[in-house]
C-alpha cells in the first residue's frame, strides 16, 4: 500500500477548533505519519494499527483505490486471504489459529456484510475483513467456550498461568476473567485486577476495556468514572471495538444533554463529527453496538432529521450480525408497525443461524422467546438454535431441551428426546463439577429442585446445594440457600436453619462492604429490606443505602433517592422523618431533570450495554423458578413505568395480541406480578398459539412466588387435571397448602 500524505493544517482544521486539542492533534499526526512509514516498509507495530486503519484516513485511501483497484480484491473474491497487518498477525499466533483455519472461516463461515467490512464467524473463530480482504481483526470466538460446560476450568486455569509466564497477554485476559467470575468459586477481584493491568501494560486493548468496567462497577470500592473513561480511551486509541462504542457513547450522552451550540468548549459540529467516527471505525472492526447506535442516532434524529429509513437498513445489519439489542429492536419495529412480519422472518432467519453458531448463551435465549412465540413465528427455528447451543455443551440449552420435549412446548411431546437431553445435561454437570466448574453444579441443584430432569429430586438437591456452600461457594449461593430453607423448598420449613446460613452469609458481606465492595453493599441492603428472611433491619438499610449514594452514578443515586424518600416518607415506620423525606426525594428529582430525550438515550444504552456485558454490580437478589441472580438495578429499564404497561397490555388485547404479551412481558421483567398472571392466561388460552399452551404454567409459578393466590389456585387446578402438564398430585396440593397459607395471613 503506498505511503499516505496528510495535510496536517486541514486535519486540525477540519476536526478541531478549541485550541487545548491543539498540541495532542499535532502529537497523533506525528505518530500517524510515522506509522504509515513503518507499514510502507512492511512493518507496523502492534500499537499503530489504529493509526493507519483510522476512519480520517479512509476517504484518503478509497480516492486511491478508485483511480487504482488493488490486486487483492480478485484474490479475495476467489477466497484466499492475502494480507493481515502485524497486529492481526501477533494476535492470530497468540490466539493458536492457522491459516487454515482463517481459510475455513471464509470458505463455509457465517458471512455478515456491512458498509464498512465483512466478518466470517466459525463456532471457533471470528475473522473480520476490509471490503478489499485485508484482515482487520482475528479472534478466537469465546461466547462459545465461556458456556461449554465440559471445559476443565482446573486444566485450563493451569494452562494459562503457564502461558502468563511466557507474557501471553491474550492469556493474562482469559485467566484474569476466570477469577473475576464464580466459575471457580469465590472471585477474586485483585487477581483479576493484576492480571489485566499486565496485559494493558502490553497494549492489549480487551484488557483496558476490562479494567475500565472494573472502575465504573465500583470494583475497588467507589465508582471511578475518571479512570474509567482513561481506560475506555486507551481501548479506543488502541482501536478496541468496545472502546470505541464507549467514547461514541459519551460524547453522544454530553451532546444530547447540551442545551447550546457547544460541548466542553468544542462546537457540536466538531462532537458530532467525531461521534461518527469512532461509530463508523467500530463498525468496521465488525463492533455490532456501534452499529446499532448509529441506527438509534438516526432513528431519534439526534443530529437533526429523523431517518427511519436508514435506521431500519442499520438495525436489520446489526440484527443479522447476532446483535441481541438490534433483534430486539427489529421487533419493536414491528410491533410499531414500521416493517412487515415478512421483513422480520428474513433478519429473525439470518440472526438465528448467525447467533446459534456464535453464541450458544445468547442463542438459549432468543431460541426460547421464538419457542414461547414471543418473537417470529418459527417456533422450529428456536429449536434449532437450542440444539445447537446444546451441540456446543451449554447446559442451559440441555436444561430446555429437556423441558420442551418433555411438556411439548411448541412441539410434540417426545419424552425419549427429554430423557436423551436431560441425562447428558446431569452426566456433564456433574463432570464440570469435578473439575472444578461451581456454576455447573448450582445449576444441576436447581434443576433437581425443579424437576427439570422429569422428577423432583429434593434431598438430591439438598445435598447439593449445601455441599457447594460449605466448600466455599459464593455468598449469594449461601444466601439463597438460607432462602431456600425458610421457604419449605426442600420438604418442611426450616427457618432456624435458614437464617443460620443467612447469618452466616451477613458476616461475610458486612466484611466485604466494609472494605467497599460495592456488590456486597447491595446484597447487603437486599437482606435488611426483605422482610422474609429474618434480618429486617431499616436502620442498617439506611445506612449502608447512603454508603451507596456516594459511590452511585447519576442513575442509581436517582432510584436510592427515591428508595429512601420512600422509607422515610411512611408513618408506620420508627424510620418515619418527613424532613428526611423531603430532602431525599428532592435530590432524586434533581438527579430526574434530564430532558426526554437524554431519559430516553440512558434507557437505551442501558439496555444495551447490559445485555452485551452481563454485568453483575447493582442487584436484587431473587429471580424466578427459585433461581438465583444478581440484577442491576438499573437493568431493564422500561420505557413506561411497569404499570402502564400493563395497562398498555390490558387495552391492546382486543387489537394485537402479540403486542399486549409483549406489553405484559415488559411489565414483567420489571417485577409488576399482575403481568405474570396476564401472560400466563394468554398462554392458557391457546390465542398464542396450541404448541405454546404448557409456557402458562411457568407465568402461572412465577406469579405464585410472588404472593399471587389466584395463580397458585389455577397451578392447583392444572397440575390436578393434568391439562397444561403432567399430573401431579404432589405439586397439586403444594400449591393448595400455599394458597391457603397466603390467604390466610392476608385475612389476619
Amino acid at each position: 500500500m503506498p505511503k499516505t500524505h496528510l495535510n496536517k493544517e486541514q486535519l486540525v482544521a477540519d476536526y478541531y477548533e478549541s485550541k487545548k486539542y491543539e498540541s495532542e492533534v499535532t502529537a497523533e499526526i506525528r505518530q500517524t505519519l510515522k506509522a504509515e512509514a513503518n507499514f510502507a516498509n512492511g512493518y507496523l507495530e502492534p500499537w499503530e494499527e489504529e493509526l493507519v486503519f483510522s476512519p480520517v484516513k479512509e476517504s484518503h485511501r478509497s480516492e486511491k483505490r478508485k483511480a487504482k483497484p488493488d490486486a487483492r480484491t480478485s484474490a479475495h473474491a476467489r477466497g484466499l486471504l492475502v494480507s493481515s497487518s502485524h497486529h492481526a498477525d501477533i494476535r492470530q499466533a497468540q490466539r493458536s489459529i492457522t491459516e487454515k483455519e482463517k481459510q475455513y472461516a471464509i470458505k463455509y463461515g457465517k458471512v455478515i456484510r456491512s458498509a464498512e467490512s465483512i466478518t466470517y464467524v466459525t463456532d471457533t473463530m471470528t475473522l473480520v475483513t476490509s471490503h478489499d480482504g485485508h484482515a482487520i481483526t482475528v479472534i478466537n470466538n469465546t461466547a462459545n467456550a465461556k458456556h461449554d460446560i465440559t471445559l476443565n476450568v482446573s486444566d485450563r486455569e493451569k494452562y494459562l498461568l503457564d502461558e502468563v509466564e511466557k507474557n501471553n497477554d491474550s492469556a493474562m485476559c482469559e485467566l484474569a476473567e476466570l477469577y473475576s467470575n464464580e466459575i471457580l468459586g469465590r472471585r477474586n477481584v485483585q487477581k483479576a485486577y493484576s492480571l489485566f493491568l499486565r496485559a494493558a501494560e502490553l497494549n492489549n486493548g480487551h484488557a483496558m476495556i476490562m479494567l475500565a468496567e472494573m472502575f465504573e462497577k465500583g470494583e475497588f470500592g467507589k465508582l471511578d468514572y475518571e479512570q474509567a473513561m482513561y481506560w475506555y480511551e486507551k481501548g479506543a486509541q488502541r482501536g478496541n471495538k468496545i472502546g470505541l462504542y464507549m467514547m461514541a457513547q459519551h460524547l453522544l450522552c454530553k451532546y444530547v444533554s447540551s442545551n447550546d451550540d457547544m460541548v466542553d468548549g468544542v462546537s457540536k459540529t466538531l462532537v458530532r463529527q467525531r461521534i461518527k467516527e469512532y461509530l463508523d471505525f467500530a463498525a468496521r472492526k465488525g463492533g455490532s453496538s456501534s452499529i446499532w447506535l448509529k441506527a438509534l442516532i438516526l432513528e431519534k434524529g439526534y443530529f437533526g432529521e429523523k431517518k427511519l429509513d436508514m435506521a431500519i437498513e442499520l438495525y436489520r445489519t446489526a440484527a443479522e450480525a447476532g446483535h441481541e439489542t438490534s433483534i430486539g429492536s427489529m421487533q419493536r419495529l414491528f410491533l410499531e408497525g414500521a416493517i412487515t412480519a415478512e421483513q422480520l422472518e428474513i433478519v429473525l432467519d439470518r440472526a438465528s443461524e448467525v447467533v446459534a453458531t456464535k453464541n450458544s448463551n445468547v442463542a438459549v435465549n432468543i431460541g426460547s422467546q421464538q419457542i414461547y412465540g414471543l418473537l417470529g413465528n418459527n417456533p422450529q427455528r428456536g429449536f434449532m438454535m437450542l440444539e445447537r447451543a446444546a451441540a456446543n455443551n451449554n447446559i442451559k440449552a440441555m436444561f430446555k431441551l429437556a423441558e420442551l420435549y418433555r411438556n411439548g412446548i411448541g412441539c410434540e411431546i417426545d419424552l425419549e428426546a427429554s430423557k436423551y437431553w436431560g441425562d447428558k445435561a446431569e452426566q456433564s454437570a456433574l463432570e464440570a463439577g469435578s473439575n472444578g466448574n461451581v456454576k455447573a453444579l448450582w445449576q444441576l441443584a436447581h434443576a433437581y429442585l425443579r424437576g427439570e430432569l422429569g422428577d423432583i429430586r429434593l434431598e438430591r438437591a439438598e445435598e447439593l446445594f449445601v455441599n457447594l456452600v460449605k466448600n466455599g461457594a459464593p455468598t449469594f449461593m449461601m444466601l439463597e440457600l438460607g432462602k431456600l430453607y425458610i421457604e419449605g423448598s426442600f420438604g418442611d420449613r426450616d427457618p432456624l436453619l435458614g437464617r443460620v446460613w443467612i447469618a452466616k452469609a451477613i458476616a461475610i458481606l458486612e466484611e466485604k462492604a466494609r472494605d467497599g465492595e460495592i456488590t456486597a453493599i447491595n446484597q447487603l441492603i437486599t437482606v435488611y429490606l426483605d422482610k422474609n428472611l429474618g434480618f429486617k433491619d431499616y436502620k442498617l438499610a439506611i445506612a449502608w443505602l447512603k454508603v451507596l449514594a456516594t459511590k452511585a452514578d447519576v442513575v442509581t443515586l436517582s432510584r436510592i433517592s427515591t428508595l429512601l424518600g420512600d422509607i422515610y416518607s411512611n408513618p408506620k415506620r420508627d424510620e418515619f422523618n418527613f424532613v428526611e423525606a423531603s430532602s431525599w426525594y428532592k435530590k432524586a428529582a434533581k438527579n430526574e431533570s434530564s430532558s426526554a430525550a437524554v431519559k430516553e438515550l440512558n434507557e437505551e444504552l442501558y439496555r444495551n450495554r447490559f445485555k452485551i456485558k452481563n454485568k453483575k454490580e447493582i442487584c436484587n437478589l431473587l429471580l424466578d423458578e427459585g433461581e438465583f441472580r444478581v440484577k442491576q438495578m438499573i437493568d431493564t429499564i422500561p420505557s413506561e413505568p411497569p404499570e402502564v404497561l400493563f395497562r398498555n397490555g390490558e387495552e391492546s388485547k382486543d387489537i394485537n395480541l402479540h403486542l399486549a404479551a409483549h406489553n405484559f412481558r415488559e411489565s414483567a421483567e420489571a417485577g409488576y406480578t399482575k403481568s405474570h398472571l396476564e401472560l400466563a392466561k394468554l398462554f392458557a388460552s391457546g390465542q398464542l398459539g396450541e404448541r405454546v399452551r404448557p409456557v402458562a404454567m411457568l407465568f402461572y409459578k412465577r406469579a405464585a412466588k410472588r404472593g399471587n393466590v389466584e395463580a397458585m389456585q389455577k397451578l392447583v387446578s392444572h397440575y390436578a387435571a393434568g391439562d397444561l402438564s403432567e399430573a401431579n398430585k404432589v405439586k397439586a396440593e403444594k400449591w393448595a397448602f400455599r394458597g391457603s397459607m397466603v390467604s390466610d395471613a392476608k385475612r389476619v
